[in-house]
Formats: structure tokens, sequence, C-alpha cells
């Protein structure tokens, strides 16, 4: 036998080389620390954020609204120094919410308004006061005219009358012309402020006839005269007037001249 070597096997193909790929980096990129906290208090915020503003320039102080709600109910007291405080706490409020510093500004408007709008009535109703104060005065000095039952006294003449009649204001005329009755007697009713309407006439009659004698010169019973009265209301007027007068009349036909002494 010959010394012979195996033939070589053929080299298979080779296929495509794969792609390759660049390395991943051996650890990720750190992060600067946050700064130290200062000593007592606390540590800022982490860096990357920012801290949001305070809402509306640091919050609505309570005590503003409170104050216009307090001059809103002041503006609703007719009172002169009331109305003067609802006014300058509303004006204090409006000042504080044009630099977005108070709560409470319709508040403070309303109480505003509410304020200057019960001045003028009060002022306005003085004025009427004033002038039907006037109106009187002249009345009462020249015997003619309305009057209201509080400046009422004896010996005015009434050119109408009504028997019984309860009110507060009457017609006097001088006694030198035709006139229905003659007050002979004007006082105040000696009752509580809660008398009821009988118990005012009751004491009114009583006195009207006590007086008459004294001012007609005749008994009230036997007279050919009559005697009626003007009583003040019950309730509110009571307590504001008390007044009341007690008339002389002719069977209400027209009279010229005083029933003073004339013993009819």
């Amino acid at each position: 036998m010959s010394d012979q070597t195996p033939p070589t096997p053929p080299t298979p193909p080779t296929g495509p080389t794969p792609p390759t790929y660049p390395a991943p980096p051996s650890a990720p990129p750190a992060y600067p620390a946050p700064p130290a906290p200062a000593p007592g208090g606390y540590p800022p915020p982490p860096t990357g954020y920012q801290a949001y503003p305070p809402a509306y320039g640091g919050g609505t102080p309570e005590p503003s609204k409170t104050m216009a709600i307090i001059a809103l109910v002041l503006s609703f007291i007719p009172i002169c120094l009331t109305q003067i405080a609802a006014i300058i706490m509303g004006f204090i409020v409006l000042s504080k919410a044009k630099r977005n510093e108070a709560a409470g500004k319709g508040l403070a408007i309303a109480a505003i308004v509410i304020s200057f709008l019960v001045i003028a009535a009060g002022i306005a109703l003085v004025a009427v006061g004033v002038n039907e104060d006037q109106k009187q005065d002249k009345a009462r000095e020249t015997g003619s005219g309305d009057i209201g039952l509080a400046r009422i006294k004896v010996g005015d003449c009434l050119p109408k009358i009504l028997t019984g009649r309860v009110g507060s204001t009457l017609e006097i005329t001088p006694c030198s012309k035709p006139h229905e009755g003659e007050v002979f007697t004007a006082f105040k009713v000696d009752l509580p402020n809660d008398a009821t309407q009988d118990e005012i006439r009751k004491v009114v009659e009583e006195r009207c006839f006590k007086d008459f004698a004294r001012y007609v010169g005749s008994d009230p019973m036997s007279s050919e005269l009559d005697v009626t009265y003007i009583a003040p209301a019950k309730g509110i007027s009571f307590r504001v007037d008390k007044k009341a007068a007690c008339v002389v009349t002719d069977g209400g036909k027209k009279t010229t001249g005083t029933l003073k002494g004339s013993k009819r």
C-alpha cells in the first residue's frame, strides 16, 4: 500500500456579515447635586422647577369684606352719624379694591349709594317739616289757616267742625268771621301711651263738661249750646301728641263773635 493523504474538503461559502452596533455607554450621565439647605431653613425647590407666583397679589384679606358688610348694614339706619360712617367705610374698601387688596367692592358701592339716598331723603323731610311749621306759624299769627292740634289754644274759632272728630290738624279762623265752633279748653290727656280710643274719649268728655261752665257761664246740661271735642288718635299719634280740645257750638249753626261768658 502506498502512503496517500486524503483530499481536503471544500470550504463552505460564507454568508453576509451581520452589521455592527456601537457599544452602549458605560454609565448614564450624572445630574448635578442639589445645593445644600441653608442652616435652620427649608431647602430651595429642585433645580429645573420654577416656583409659582402667589395668586391675586397674595390673597384677599377677609376683614375688608367684613367692613363692606358693616357699611351696608349701617347705610339702612336712618341716623346721620351712621350714614357718614357707612360712606367713610365704603370709600376705604373701594380704595383698597383699586389696589387689588380688598373684596366687597359691590357691597361698598351699595352702602355708599344707599347712604346718600337716605341722607337726601332726610334733608327733604326736614325741608317739608320746616315749610309746614312756617305755614302753621303764619296761621297761628293771623288766626287763619290749618294748624296742628298741638298748636290749638283756648279762644280759637273753627269754620267747620265734626262732632267727636278724631284728628291731628284743623282749620282756624278769626272769631269775627262766621264760624261753627269755638275752643273753650285745651289740654294734654293724662293716660299711658297704650290707652285705647274709648279711654281717651272718656277722659276728654269728662274734662269738656267740667270746663264748659267756667268758659260759657252756664251748666252744660241745661245750656242751649252743644259741646264737642277734638281728641288725639290712639297708637303712634297718641305717643307723639296727647293734646285734646273741647269746642262749644250753637248746634252747628254759623255764629259771629265769641261765646265766652254768653251764659247761653
